[in-house]
This record gives structure tokens, C-alpha cells and sequence, in this order.
């Protein structure tokens, strides 16, 4: 519940329960891989740049908002 409105997602690069991208952004000597952010914190690929549908994580901001309404109630 300490996470109040973040955006909770599963970095991996499954494309259904994942974002379809690593957390972090990594490069080699033969290419830069892009990852959800970088390692400032912000984001490298933006929400709405993912490629995958981020299942676990909406399951888990859906929970959220339910317990956070019990204790409202």
C-alpha cells in the first residue's frame, strides 16, 4: 500500500505478464538495450512504449486499489 498511485509492473520481457522490457538499461559493445529505467530511476521506455500488456502488475494495482477502499470503508 506504501506504493500510493506508482505504476507497479512486472520488468521482464515477457509480453504478457511482463512490460516486454528489462528494468534497467544496459549497453554492450555491440548495442544499447533499452529497459524500463535507467539507472537515475527515470524512465528510459515510457509506460505507453511498452510492449507488453503487464498483467502481474495490473493485477497488483488492482489489489491495491481494493484494499486501499476496505480501509476507507
Amino acid at each position: 500500500l506504501d506504493t500510493g498511485d506508482k505504476i507497479i509492473c512486472e520488468a521482464a520481457r515477457d509480453k504478457t505478464w511482463g512490460i516486454g522490457v528489462n528494468e534497467f538499461s544496459a549497453e554492450t559493445d555491440e548495442c544499447e538495450v533499452k529497459g524500463a529505467k535507467s539507472r537515475d530511476g527515470k524512465w528510459d521506455v515510457k509506460p505507453v512504449h511498452w510492449v507488453g500488456e503487464n498483467l502481474l502488475g495490473r493485477c497488483l494495482m488492482d489489489v491495491r486499489r481494493d484494499l486501499q477502499e476496505k480501509i476507507k470503508a
